[in-house]
């Protein structure tokens, strides 16, 4: 029981850091952005978040690096679109 108590204290007191090169799950940048995961689909959809990148039926990510620059400015970010 003490090992739980002890493991659950080391995950609260390690700090959360998105790298800036690769890619991310939602799950994974959801810590950085306080927004619901269908406000961010949205957004997706509307061109002012990184667009997402379909890696199968079930697993959709978005670079690292785009996201960076959406929390510089997410107001002013507009995705870049793909042809």
């Amino acid at each position: 029981m003490a090992q739980k108590i002890e493991i659950a204290a080391i995950e609260l007191t390690q700090k959360a850091v998105l790298p800036m090169t690769g890619v991310s799950r939602y799950g994974q940048i959801a810590p950085f952005i306080s927004l619901s995961r269908e406000k961010w689909r949205q957004l997706v959809l509307a061109g002012k978040a990184p667009q997402a990148i379909r890696m199968g039926t079930r697993c959709t990510v978005y670079k690292n690096s785009d996201v960076h620059a959406w929390l510089a400015d997410p107001m002013g970010y507009r995705a870049e679109v793909l042809a």
